[in-house]
């Protein structure tokens, strides 16, 4: 399997350009309750700058192992995972690898995957999220299609699939917009605010003198001239 049938992109949550990513191993594996814990097996490394993902040379044999595997199903089908992990450093088994899981009947009709690393501040790679498209936007699994069908499915056309993997670091969330503590008393009461005035008690003195100067400065009524008695 050649590394250059896979579209790699790179992506950044932080401004600046990335350091190389240091050899992260990844692993997988199927789950499902009614299934003895099965081992990880080795799925690919991610490395370099811009990070690209090199499939293992035993990933066909390892989807065959989860096809045989699922011929021993007891229980609804539906309920079995396909899990993606990731191998770090300090992990001294793998249960502690941490790990992201998807549906294995959405493997099927999968043409694309997303592998999302979190790495710390010297790009060392701590967690991972896995995805894969397309899928029903209900999540449920495809009628007719088996657990066992899906990964057979899968296998050959992982050549195929296009592969984005993403590189993280921890961002800060924003920081709350907090509300002004009221003022405190002496007391240690809250002092209440004085209530706002209404637009009479306002402004009623300039309402009083706008009244009085209209009636001041009202024109006298004219007074009729008087009209002389006529000559006798």
């Amino acid at each position: 399997m050649k590394s250059s049938s896979l579209v790699v992109l790179f992506a950044a949550t932080f401004l600046g350009s990335a350091g190389a990513t240091e050899n992260a191993v990844l692993y997988h594996r199927i789950f499902h309750p009614s299934f003895p814990d099965l081992k990880y097996l080795e799925r690919g490394s991610v490395s370099g700058s811009p990070p690209t993902f090199q499939p293992s040379e035993s990933l066909a044999e390892g989807f065959k192992t989860f096809s045989e595997a699922l011929q021993s199903l007891e229980g609804d089908p539906s309920g079995v995972l396909y899990q993606v992990a990731l191998a770090r450093a300090d992990d001294k088994s793998q249960a502690t690898y941490d790990f992201s899981s998807v549906k294995l009947c959405h493997l099927n009709q999968a043409n694309k995957e997303h592998i999302y690393l979190h790495v710390s501040d010297d790009d060392t790679p701590f967690a991972l999220d896995y995805f894969v498209g397309p899928i029903p936007k209900d999540g449920s699994c495809p009628r007719k299609i088996s657990s066992s069908t899906s990964i057979t499915n899968f296998a050959p056309n992982y050549q195929k699939l296009n592969t984005t993997v993403v590189m993280r670091r921890p961002s800060m969330p924003p920081l709350p917009d907090l509300r002004t503590p009221p003022p405190i008393s002496p007391e240690g009461q809250v002092v209440e605010p004085v209530p706002e005035k209404s637009f009479l008690q306002k402004y009623w003195m300039y309402m009083v003198g706008l009244l009085i100067f209209f009636l001041v400065a009202a024109p006298e009524e004219a007074e009729q001239p008087k009209r002389g008695g006529a000559a006798k």
